[in-house]
């Protein structure tokens, strides 16, 4: 296992990708913090890694409050000790959040980015004295394809912002050996929960096509991107966003 003793917070964990990184995380020998602002989503995955023989606690968070993260950090730290990786996977995804920028709400445009990028840029700071301390300290941003697409969409804005954030922080942070990584990935799908579940076949075989691989990445493909990036087999990558969507943005 590559991260024995090592301990991790994922946020957004109760469901879908954190949940499956959450999973990947303890599989490798983590202990985990499943972090979510729905309270029993939380409860629910930590039950389950317990029952699994691993060591995970859950946290409700608001990653927006400074004071929920700088909670969640004392629990995790009060639960395993450390702090080696931190998971800012908790964002803000809808139809409404894909709306284009200058038509959508200005209150729902602010929420938008004070969850998908202050939200990551409050949990950072809150764990950067515990991630100092570790000899293997970590931070990965969750983006999306979104951020590369040039559409009319204020989420792909968001990302596109929280991929600067990863630069800066991966400069910022540096000092104290902290790397910092992005993972950008188009529409993953799980054995229960398939890719654009919602939206008619013919337009799940269109958006296929624009892909050089053309099926649908798999949550668990993209917890072994995620567990490599944390690991030691990493430990010369930082401030890097890492493209994760079958050839669908091809660039030099």
């Amino acid at each position: 296992m590559k991260l024995v003793d090592r301990s991790a917070i994922v946020t957004g964990a109760g469901a879908g990708i954190g949940e499956a990184y959450a999973h990947a995380l303890a599989a490798q020998g983590a202990s985990v913090v499943v972090a979510d602002i729905e309270a029993e989503a939380a409860e629910a995955v930590a039950k389950q890694l317990v029952a699994q023989g691993g060591a995970a606690i859950a946290v409700r968070a608001d990653v927006t409050s400074e004071t929920d993260v700088e909670a969640l950090a004392d629990e995790a730290l009060a639960a395993h000790g450390r702090i080696d990786i931190l998971v800012n996977n908790a964002g803000l995804a809808s139809v409404e959040a894909s709306a284009p920028c200058a038509t959508m709400e200005r209150s729902l445009w602010r929420r938008l980015l004070d969850v998908n990028v202050t939200g990551a840029l409050n949990c950072a700071v809150a764990c950067r004295p515990s991630l100092a301390q570790s000899d293997a300290g970590v931070i990965i941003n969750q983006s999306s394809v979104a951020a590369y697409m040039g559409t009319p969409s204020a989420y792909g804005v968001s990302k596109l912002a929280l991929n600067g954030l990863t630069a800066a922080l991966a400069a910022e942070f540096a000092a104290d050996g902290i790397r910092v990584n992005g993972i950008a990935p188009s529409t993953m799908e799980s054995a229960t929960r398939p890719a654009m579940r919602a939206f008619p076949e013919e337009m799940r075989q269109a958006f296929l096509q624009q892909q050089l691989i053309r099926r649908f990445g798999r949550m668990e493909e993209l917890a072994e991107l995620l567990v490599f990036l944390c690991s030691d087999q990493s430990r010369f990558v930082t401030g890097q966003t890492w493209l994760f969507d079958g050839g669908l943005v091809r660039r030099p």
